[in-house]
């Protein structure tokens, strides 16, 4: 009598189906936060990074150079993907006169700004502006006309001209 009653299958689809709705949106949630968790590490570092930069180059603006290298030094920087550029020397939308001490970076749509006391350029004299992927940075204390500033260039410009 107990195998012959069906009753209790009729409910059976229904509960899997639940039960797989339920799993696919707690999978769903999982990896929504896995990605902005991965997302926020790889800001973290590229604002360390940024900070390391920021530093050698203010420390060579304010005392001419560093007992260690001088007025030039080399820095590697990993960009991640999810960050859509960096600038140093320069605002978004070309605003203001004097904003080469300003460097900031894009990131998931938001414009994340820092100060420095040191003046960043180009080597062709405009903002410095990076893009994901791997660099090879060379800072430069420079003094010109226009005052003292920090250039800033990537190793391979030094091939290519």
């Amino acid at each position: 009598m107990f195998l012959r009653d069906n009753r209790g299958a009729e409910a059976l689809p229904l509960r899997l189906v639940v039960t797989v709705i339920l799993f696919a949106v707690i999978l769903g949630l999982l990896i929504s936060s896995l990605r902005n968790f991965i997302s926020d590490a790889q800001e973290k570092k590229l604002q360390g990074d940024l900070d390391t930069i920021e530093k050698r180059a203010a420390l060579m603006y304010k005392l001419g150079g560093t007992p260690e290298t001088g007025t030039r030094e080399e820095i590697h920087i990993s960009i991640p993907s999810n960050v859509a550029y960096v600038v140093f020397g320069g605002m978004p939308g070309g605003m203001g006169d004097r904003t080469d001490n300003l460097y900031y970076y894009v990131v998931d749509g938001r414009t994340q700004t820092r100060s420095s006391i040191s003046r960043f350029r180009s080597s062709s004299g405009g903002p410095v502006i990076l893009y994901p992927g791997e660099h090879d940075l060379v800072l430069e204390l420079v003094k010109d006309s226009n005052g003292t500033y920090v250039r800033v260039r990537e190793i391979n410009e030094d091939a290519e001209k």
